[in-house]
C-alpha cells in the first residue's frame, strides 16, 4: 500500500485540492481501506477456523503481500 499513498501523494502534488476528483487517485483512495479491512477479516477467520484445504493460505498470502508494494 506504500506504492498506493505515494501515488495518492503525486496526485495531490500535482492537481492540489482536487486531486481525489482523479480517477486513479480516486480509486486508489477508496480502494486502500477495503484492501485493510479484507486483511483483518481473513485473520479473523484464519484464527477461528485455521486455513481450508482449498487454497485459502495461498489466496491470504497473496493478497497480503499487496502491501509491500
Amino acid at each position: 500500500m506504500n506504492k498506493g499513498a505515494n501515488i495518492i501523494d503525486a496526485y495531490r502534488n500535482e492537481f492540489g485540492e482536487g486531486y481525489l476528483e482523479q480517477p486513479f487517485s480516486s480509486l486508489i483512495n477508496e480502494f486502500i481501506p477495503k484492501y485493510y479491512k479484507i486483511i483483518e477479516e481473513a485473520m479473523g477467520v484464519r484464527s477461528r477456523f485455521g486455513f481450508d484445504d482449498f487454497g485459502s493460505r495461498e489466496l491470504t498470502g497473496a493478497i497480503s503481500s499487496i502491501h509491500t508494494l
